[in-house]
């Protein structure tokens, strides 16, 4: 019996133990296995095996995708994990941004997942003798041909930002967070259907779609809330806020940008945490932080906790934790309800610092967190890269673990900076050596023995070096990396 008399079942079992490479050339061999290894159900499910990060398009399943529009996004994946574990992974395309501009340097950006759309952001421009802050959203999706869909001149000083993609990729729902006398949230919705004519002006400015006042805290009223971070998930949006006092100095609100509503999150969902990221994902809110041990040591954990966004109807209403206690403070805070899901991972309890760095966002399928440690006798640091599996119907009958942990020795006497990390794991870093005071880029590679790498040397054959880098941002799935320089350049870096 030939291989094509056998059953499609049985051919699908036997093409489960083949690589994209094999499956490839088995499509060569005759008309009969080409159509067979055209199979759209055999790549759905060569995709959901493959333990790479995917260049699915946003809101898009890889179900609904055909097998043809998923060979290549597999096979682009498989390229980029070649270039990313050489010794040092070449730089397919170099593209500079900015360029040889007077402008001040990028203080901060960020990709959407993807890379295709990048947000950059600068503080301390001096307009008319006034402070000001300057937003850029960049279509990286031709990268030899980007431009600035939208430019945003802010009074004030600039906090944080957050966007996501709206509507199958129509419009960019941006929250920027400003303080100028009061700090508050902008919320923006910039149409990308319509590219400007000339790249090289800034288009005009999008008009504010809300505003959104942070009051008083109600445990803290005469103290002047300062925004932390933002994170954005379908037009809702949650901020850690810096309110002193308390074990956590960060306090959480929450808004939403269709109905108004808005409030202070309860403070005993996170009162026991010793620092507090949030991320929004899919309809849920996610607490992330480290807590000490239940045993009563010092030694500490890292927990993930896992809550349904909080809605209302009525605009301006808070949602009361308790209907019959209407003089308790309690009325004033919005409540969480209780928890869907809750993961958690070790903390070494050896070390004398913990940081956790970087806090990725959210993928269809997984959160990243980076840490580095680091010790009081000078000794060589260490880092750690924890991923948990999303969403929470993945949770494990185990004690609530659902995560994998990951170490790393640091050379000694230098220090990680500008951290990056993808929901994935993969990773890069700013590494300062405080003898030599060269900097370089390292990455991550979360797969086959947690190697770390160059990515780019301290003297590399580029128009600039990494001891002038001031901001970074990475996307795990492309392999895109920009850097914004200290002269106020800004490059972009293909490495597939």
């Amino acid at each position: 019996m030939g291989l094509t008399s056998l059953p499609e079942d049985v051919l699908l079992d036997i093409a489960s133990f083949l690589s994209v490479f094999d499956l490839l050339s088995l499509k060569q061999t005759c008309r009969a296995l080409h159509a067979f290894g055209s199979s759209d159900y055999l790549w759905h499910n060569l995709a959901d095996q493959l333990e790479l990060p995917l260049d699915v398009p946003p809101g898009i399943t890889i179900k609904s995708l055909s097998h043809d529009e998923l060979q290549q996004i597999v096979i682009k994946a498989i390229r980029l994990e070649v270039n990313w574990r050489e010794r040092t992974p070449s730089a397919k395309r170099i593209t500079p941004l900015v360029c040889d501009t007077d402008e001040p340097y990028v203080d901060e950006m960020q990709f959407l997942l993807g890379g295709k759309w990048l947000l950059t952001a600068q503080r301390h421009r001096q307009v008319e003798r006034r402070w000001h802050s300057r937003i850029v959203l960049w279509s990286l999706e031709d990268v030899q041909d980007a431009y600035r869909a939208a430019t945003i001149e802010l009074p004030g000083a600039y906090r944080s930002s957050t966007f996501e993609l709206q509507k199958g990729g129509e419009s960019v729902t941006l929250a920027v967070g400003m303080n100028d006398g009061a700090d508050v949230i902008i919320i923006y919705s910039v149409d990308l259907r319509d590219r400007p004519e000339f790249s090289y002006f800034a288009p005009p400015a999008p008009s504010p779609l809300r505003r959104i006042s942070l009051p008083g805290h109600p445990r803290a009223p005469n103290i002047r809330p300062v925004i932390h971070q933002l994170a954005i998930s379908e037009g809702r949006i949650a901020a850690t806020v810096v309110v002193p006092g308390g074990n956590c100095s960060l306090q959480l609100f929450v808004a939403d940008t269709r109905t108004m509503f808005s409030g202070w999150v309860h403070p005993r969902y996170f009162e026991s945490f010793s620092n507090l990221w949030v991320r929004l994902y899919e309809g849920f809110l996610l607490l992330l932080g480290t807590m000490h041990s239940r045993l009563g040591t010092m030694h500490s954990r890292l927990v993930l906790r896992i809550y349904n966004i909080p809605t209302k109807r009525r605009a301006g209403m808070l949602q009361p934790i308790t209907d019959n206690h209407s003089d308790d403070e309690d009325h004033r805070f919005v409540d969480l309800g209780p928890v869907v899901a809750e993961f958690e991972q070790p903390l070494r309890a050896d070390s004398e610092i913990h940081d956790i760095s970087r806090v990725s966002v959210p993928s269809a399928s997984c959160l990243s967190v980076m840490i580095f440690y680091s010790f009081h006798d000078s000794s060589s640091g260490i880092g750690q890269v924890t991923r948990f599996r999303l969403p929470p119907s993945a949770r494990e009958d185990n004690g609530g673990v659902s995560g994998a942990t990951s170490y790393f020795p640091m050379p000694p006497h230098v220090s990680a900076q500008l951290a990056q990390v993808g929901p994935g794991g993969r990773a890069i870093w700013l590494e300062h050596n405080w003898e030599t005071q060269n900097k370089r880029i390292m990455r991550y590679q979360p797969r086959k023995g947690a190697r770390v790498g160059l990515l780019i040397p301290s003297d590399p054959a580029l128009p600039f070096t990494p001891n002038i880098c001031h901001s970074l941002a990475f996307d795990e799935v492309t392999g895109r990396v920009c850097l914004g320089l200290f002269n106020g350049d800004v490059y972009v870096l293909d490495f597939v």
